[in-house]
């Protein structure tokens, strides 16, 4: 029975994602202590034809319910605040010291999926993460949080770690990639629980990890009938 609604799982969520928005961030900075990190929430997706589109104005008045948080080099957490602006949330974090700099956001209180069968509605809960470097890369904190993902690049090629509730995953664990030129890759875990991503070019990938959990309830009114958890990882390779 398990197997069976695992394979319905899949299956839904390659028939709902092909073309469904999305959230990201996108962090713009000088790469120099002291300086300000600027971290965006953006929401938009790709047509039928590969092009990327950003929306914008109340499309984006259900993000409130983002929570940013910042982790320095030294494991201190930071909570950033957010604003909303014509096409993206956007938080603002200065710098202090070299090192690795772990982004995370979360957001449980966006609305229901509704689907036109009402059976298919699903409640969406979404983790947003990325790392911003000064100097030489150093370890990272992971933050307490059900869904996570774990990139480290060497030369042209990218680990990745999908991570449930503090461990990898296991193998053959879908993991879906939207890469510059805005194609898009599934990719399936080794048996160690990571995946390698060939990095062909420059410039932004996303790094998605679902998991589809069957459990009813009611949110703002909604009913639901599934609950979607949906981390996407932004890598940067400039």
């Amino acid at each position: 029975m398990k197997k069976n609604w695992f394979l319905f799982a899949v299956l839904f969520l390659m028939q709902f994602t092909c073309f469904a928005d999305g959230y990201w961030l996108e962090l713009e900075g000088s790469g120099r202590k002291g300086d300000t990190l600027t971290i965006r929430i953006r929401y938009g997706g790709v047509d039928e034809q590969k092009n990327r589109y950003i929306n914008n104005g109340s499309a984006l008045d259900k993000m409130k319910g983002y929570q940013l948080l910042v982790i320095d080099p030294g494991g201190k957490k930071q909570q950033v605040p957010l604003q909303q602006v014509h096409d993206y949330w956007v938080g603002y974090y200065v710098t202090a010291v070299n090192g690795s700099y772990q982004v995370f956001a979360i957001n449980d209180q966006l609305p229901v999926v509704e689907r036109e069968d009402s059976l298919q509605n699903i409640k969406p809960v979404q983790y947003l993460c990325s790392v911003y470097n000064i100097g030489k890369a150093t370890k990272i904190k992971r933050p307490v949080s059900h869904l996570y993902i774990e990139v480290n690049v060497k030369n042209d090629t990218a680990l990745i770690a999908p991570l449930i509730d503090g461990k990898q995953v296991a193998a053959n664990t879908p993991v879906r990639i939207f890469y510059p030129n805005n194609e898009d890759q599934k990719y399936n875990t080794t048996k160690q629980g990571t995946a390698v991503l060939p990095l062909r070019s420059k410039g932004t990938y996303l790094v998605r990890l679902d998991q589809l959990n069957r459990k009813t309830g009611s949110f703002k009114g909604k009913k639901y009938y599934s609950v979607r958890h949906r981390c996407d990882y932004t890598l940067t390779i400039e």
